[in-house]
């Protein structure tokens, strides 16, 4: 995926905009962030909902002899089925925009390299503190 990620939307992003100008190179560099942060903003949202389907699936299961616990729904073959398809759905949404998070990253780290090098040296230094604290 490297090749890829180096020979289609980081070239074609260099070849339409001038990105030594400065402020194109800021705005380019921000909006793909804001891209990146928003996928990684639906990953916990997708995860978050597929937890919130397990309950609810673990709840009608708890009821699956029939008998009314208090605040569980009935047992539902056919709904634990639907919360099941719906779990599978955000998943596979997820894995898709795993996926392009991952693209973007790589389209990042090609368009601005140096961003990326002062971003690894500032997490390892803050690791640093962090651990002789």
């Amino acid at each position: 995926m490297a090749n890829k990620a180096n020979k289609s939307l980081a070239t074609d992003i260099t070849t339409i905009f001038a990105m030594s100008d400065r402020t194109t190179n800021s705005t380019i560099n921000y909006m793909l962030n804001k891209f990146i942060d928003d996928c990684k903003y639906n990953i916990n949202q997708k995860e978050l909902k597929k937890a919130d389907i397990h309950a609810e699936a673990q709840e009608i299961i708890k009821n699956k002899d029939g008998t009314s616990a208090e605040g569980s729904p009935h047992f539902n073959a056919d709904d634990l089925v639907k919360l099941e398809n719906n779990w599978h759905w955000h998943n596979s949404q997820q894995d898709t925009v795993e996926q392009l998070l991952q693209y973007l990253q790589l389209q990042s780290q090609a368009l601005f390299p140096e961003e990326h090098s002062k971003s690894k040296s500032i997490a390892s230094s803050i690791e640093f503190f962090s651990k002789s604290a």
